[in-house]
Parts: structure tokens; sequence; C-alpha cells
């Protein structure tokens, strides 16, 4: 699992900025695109399997200037906080993810996945 969000991280880093939006959420897959020009295309998905409970805006902006890591897995008594307050269940990972303004926002869900292809939307 942190190799994957230690993934997700690297790709931002390759775009130094990106915005990100929650593309889809549908049969409890909720899929986030990053691209730096919505206009034209999404540079790639992280997509999030069987998500048990979120805590997030629609749309946010990365800087990776800022923020080194966009997203963490979190553990220990940061991750306590969040199962507490959302009774996550066994089984589930807690993900926070930091947008350029420093805002943070939480989902727990038990994959995670970075579906690394570039989506044009026109041709």
């Amino acid at each position: 699992m942190k190799q994957i969000v230690d993934q997700i991280n690297e790709r931002i880093r390759q775009l130094e900025f990106a915005d990100a939006y929650i593309y889809s959420f549908c049969k409890n897959v909720l899929s986030i695109a990053v691209s730096q020009d919505f206009f034209y295309y999404h540079n790639f998905l992280i997509k999030f399997t069987n998500v048990f409970a979120m805590d997030c805006k629609f749309s946010w902006s990365v800087d990776a200037s800022i923020n080194r890591e966009m997203i963490e897995l979190i553990e220990g008594a940061d991750a306590d906080i969040i199962n507490l307050k959302y009774h996550v269940e066994i089984g589930n990972y807690i993900f926070r993810i930091t947008t350029e303004d420093l805002d943070q926002f939480y989902i727990a869900a038990e994959e995670i996945e970075l579906v690394d292809v570039v989506v044009k939307y026109y041709e």
C-alpha cells in the first residue's frame, strides 16, 4: 500500500502543479482524476476500492513545490482519531490528502490504485 502511495506522490512531483477532482464514485469505487489541464485531458487516476468513508472536497489544487506529499497512508494515533470518528472497520486503510492550501481530508478504503494513463477528452 505504501509503495502505491509513493508512486502517486512521485507522479504528482513530476507534474509540479495540478488540479484534482472526483471523477466518479460508482459501486464503491472512488476515482480521482489528476491533470494539468482538465479542458483537454487528465494525466492519471487514483482509484480507491471499497470506500468505507470519505471526508473531502470535490476538487482541489496541488503544488508539489509547497507540498511534496499530496497523499499519505496514515497509521498510529492519527489513524486512531479517524477510525473513532467514522467507526472505520478493520481491513480499511486511512489516506490523508493535503491540498496546496494545506487543507486536509480523509478517505478510508480497502485498496488504492494508480491508473497511470493519460485520457484525452478531444482528439
